[in-house]
């Protein structure tokens, strides 16, 4: 055998012994289906309603493929219909924006608000 055909088998061997990250797993799809009361009495003008506060396990990963707007972490995120990818212990919150119109009566403005995220969770696995 030649020299180069060695160096070729030694580089595809190494090449393909090399893992540069993590590969996911499928685990499951992940359903935060809740509904929440609101009233905001007298007080006209937006207002934010918020979901729990969910967590991502950890090791693992969540593919959110639908939710109208959401906090990470914290941080107002508007996925526009765009994939977002949470981190193992991000921190998540359904978010939805509303308005209370001045003619909203003596009762002020209430009502009850359906917050959806679906996601796809995925195992972290090491070699």
């Amino acid at each position: 055998m030649d020299f180069k055909k060695l160096l070729l088998i030694i580089c595809l061997f190494v090449g393909l012994n090399t893992v540069a990250q993590n590969r996911l797993e499928f685990n499951q799809v992940v359903t935060i289906d809740t509904t929440i009361s609101y009233s905001q009495g007298n007080n006209y003008g937006d207002f934010r309603i918020l979901s729990n506060e969910y967590e991502v396990p950890v090791d693992k990963v969540w593919k959110v493929v639908h939710v109208k707007d959401i906090l990470v972490n914290g941080t107002e995120v508007n996925p526009n219909g765009d994939v977002i990818w949470l981190k193992a212990e991000d921190k998540v919150q359904i978010l939805e924006s509303n308005h209370c119109a001045s003619n909203v009566g003596a009762s002020g403005c209430s009502g009850i608000s359906n917050l959806f995220l679906s996601a796809i969770e995925f195992n972290i696995i090491t070699d």
